[in-house]
């Protein structure tokens, strides 16, 4: 027995082409808009085809909202205040953090969704989250400590996405070069992939940007915070992938 996907969207799919392959041969090679054909439907016909069509968008739209959300830091794009390294602040209507890169997207008032010029962005403020660039990724922070800060990247990570799609899909090395260049598309019909996320932490501390790491994080302590440091890191239960103890890291060291 055929097992029937869990998935809304590829279900969606699937019932719409089934239904449509019966419903198309009515017409033969003309339009779906021909008014004649229609008027000569019978009723059960007419309503076949409204059906089939209302999967079909409703399949759409629940395959592009589940695409976001799993693509994008929000399920919805929403306004934000973006600084510039020039220092002057711009409004966007509807914006977002593609996970692809962890970079600033908009949408233009086509409708389009455009990536923000990474270079220029200093600062972004949704009205939950305070990003910060540091390099070429978006960090939000997580939490603060007096005037010191963790800052956290989640960004998918395009080496292991490109070799999970070669060994799962029969397409050439040109074909998924192709489609990783994309900034905004990461295969819509792609939902039976495992999205490979990574995240990355930093602390703002004493006015600097420091990668959480044993060997910049030792390099950029004070001698009195050293002790403190080696005490938070041997507590049971401590782990740098934990925001939670990165936390308590960064409270032991901070003055």
């Amino acid at each position: 027995m055929r097992r029937w996907p869990t998935d809304r969207s590829v279900a969606g799919r699937l019932i719409c082409v089934k239904i449509m392959a019966g419903v198309f041969p009515l017409w033969g090679e003309s339009s779906i808009f021909d008014k004649t054909k229609y008027k000569k439907m019978n009723v059960l016909t007419r309503w076949v085809l409204i059906v089939a069509t209302w999967i079909c968008a409703t399949s759409a739209m629940a395959q592009a909202d589940t695409l976001q959300r799993r693509t994008m830091a929000y399920a919805n794009f929403r306004p934000a205040l973006v600084t510039l390294t020039s220092g002057k602040v711009v409004k966007a209507a509807q914006a977002n953090v593609l996970l692809k890169g962890s970079v600033l997207v908009y949408r233009n008032p086509q409708g389009r969704i455009m990536e923000a010029n990474r270079a220029t962005v200093k600062s972004v403020d949704f009205d939950d989250r305070h990003y910060e660039r540091i390099d070429t990724l978006l960090f939000w922070r997580v939490d603060t400590v007096g005037d010191n800060a963790l800052y956290r990247a989640t960004y998918i990570d395009m080496a292991s996405l490109r070799q999970q799609i070669l060994n799962s899909r029969n397409m050439t090395d040109m074909q998924v070069n192709s489609l990783m260049l994309s900034s905004t598309a990461l295969m819509a019909n792609e939902e039976d992939l495992e999205l490979p996320y990574t995240d990355v932490y930093y602390f703002r501390y004493r006015g600097k940007w420091v990668k959480v790491h044993e060997r910049y994080i030792d390099h950029a302590l004070p001698r009195n915070k050293r002790q403190a440091y080696k005490v938070a890191v041997s507590m049971p239960g401590f782990s740098w992938s934990n925001p939670r103890s990165l936390i308590s890291l960064l409270r032991a060291i901070s003055d």
